[in-house]
Order: structure tokens, then C-alpha cells, then sequence
């Protein structure tokens, strides 16, 4: 039962509504199967089904058969599901320039903005590093022992993606035995780090860019503010400069 929450949870993510995503699931078990079958196995009426298989076909991911006086229906193999996902990011690429055009930073004196919960933190971050180039300054403050506390495997998975930019990086940490085997090993990272004295405690990670100021929340609460304020932004990049003189 907890399996197929997760698997409903993550077909949602990339786009499937929950019934869609009751619907195929319960035809990947099934093979070759009716509407009636499909509506006891997925709960779902079977007066609402058929526009929802019509939905899955047009993404490609059921067929509907003739059989004699009836017609079957069976799901398509899992894998084009990947399919699916990359159609829509070039969709989205195709766009994305003319989105840009439109977009405009005029007007906006203050921009700060807060969100909440993992999924927000994440989009954030993604979108930092789509905005990073080659040689670009980032420049972080942070608690290494806690700093992935929200979510471990998607840090781990942002590290390998932000190594594959050539940035300038360097690191202000909390004082901890998990910031001195960072330091051992900054070179493997292509990264800088000094340790903050042992007094310094810190509740939140900020990274610092040439553009914006990202700062989460290390507490129970998945907070995560952003600043595109120009001044703010110098402003933390100053202190981080001052920071960075002081420690050794």
C-alpha cells in the first residue's frame, strides 16, 4: 500500500492527475483488461473512466483494441514514461526563450521572496543552477552537519550537478568534525573552505551568487527565502568577504 502511494505521489510530480494515475496502475497489473475491470481494481467509476483512458492514450502510454464486439484496453510499457518527461522539457525548452523575453526586471526594487515546504527549496535550487556559468562566484555559509537535513538524497544529487560547472567556490562552516573532513577534501570538490570559529552558530544555509541570495532554514520548518535585491545582495557579499578575512 505504501509502494503505491509513493508510485502515485511520483506520477503526479510529472504531470498524470491522481485518477489517471489510479487508472494505470491498475492496468499495468492487469494486462489486457476491460472497463469494468480497470473500475473495480482502481475504484474509480466507471462512468468517469473513459475520458481519463482517453487522456493516457493521447499521451501514449495506453492502447485501446478491437476484440470481437468489444474493445480492450492495455497499458504501455513503463518506459514511456521517460518519453512523456522528455517531450514536455522540450516543449518547455522551445518556449523558454520567448517566457525570458517577457520577463522583465523593471519595476522590481525589492525583490524578496519566501517559500515553504521541500518541493519549493528544491525548485529553488534547480533554478539557481541553471543560472550559474563557468567561472561564476558561489559562495556559501552553511552547517555541513545539517545543511541537508530537509533532504539528503536531493543534496547529494545538486553537489554532482553543481561540480559539473566550473565555479569559484568557497565555504564559511560551522565549526564541526563534519567541516573538518570537508576541508581534508575541498581540493576533490574544486572548492575552498575556511571553519568558522567554535561560537558561531548558524540556523540557516545561505548561498551567495552574483545575482541573488538563497538562505533555508535548518529547523523543522522548510523555509526558504530568496533576495534579488541588488543592494542586499552586495551587502552579503561584503559580509561574507569579511567573514572569509577573519578566519583562517
Amino acid at each position: 500500500m505504501n509502494q503505491n502511494l509513493e508510485l502515485i505521489k511520483k506520477l503526479v510530480d510529472i504531470g498524470l492527475s491522481e485518477t489517471e494515475t489510479r487508472i494505470y496502475l491498475s492496468m499495468l497489473s492487469l494486462g489486457e483488461t476491460t472497463v469494468m475491470k480497470i473500475s473495480h481494481s482502481s475504484g474509480v467509476k466507471r462512468s468517469t473512466i473513459y475520458p481519463l483512458i482517453e487522456n493516457l492514450r493521447n499521451l501514449g502510454l495506453v492502447c485501446v483494441r478491437d476484440k470481437g464486439f468489444k474493445k480492450v484496453y492495455v497499458a504501455e510499457n513503463p518506459v514511456r514514461l521517460s518519453t512523456l518527461i522528455n517531450r514536455k522539457q522540450e516543449d518547455l525548452s522551445s518556449v523558454l526563450p520567448a517566457l525570458k523575453s517577457l520577463y522583465t526586471l523593471e519595476g522590481r526594487d525589492i525583490l524578496i521572496k519566501t517559500y515553504e515546504g521541500v518541493e519549493a527549496m528544491k525548485s529553488v535550487y534547480d533554478e539557481l543552477l541553471s543560472e550559474l556559468n563557468n567561472h561564476d562566484e558561489y559562495l556559501v555559509i552553511g552547517d555541513p552537519e545539517r545543511w541537508d537535513n530537509h533532504a539528503k538524497d536531493y543534496f547529494k544529487k545538486f553537489i554532482k550537478k553543481r561540480l559539473k560547472i566550473d565555479l569559484e567556490v568557497r565555504q564559511l562552516l560551522s565549526y564541526s568534525k563534519t567541516a573538518e573532513e570537508y576541508k581534508k577534501f575541498e581540493d576533490n570538490f574544486k572548492e575552498k573552505i575556511k571553519i568558522l570559529p567554535k561560537d558561531y552558530k548558524i540556523d540557516s544555509n545561505v548561498i551567495i551568487t552574483k545575482n541573488k541570495v538563497i538562505m533555508h532554514q535548518l529547523d523543522n520548518l522548510a523555509i526558504t527565502t530568496v533576495i534579488e535585491t541588488r543592494s542586499i545582495v552586495s551587502l552579503q557579499k561584503n559580509l561574507f568577504e569579511m567573514l572569509w578575512a577573519f578566519c583562517k
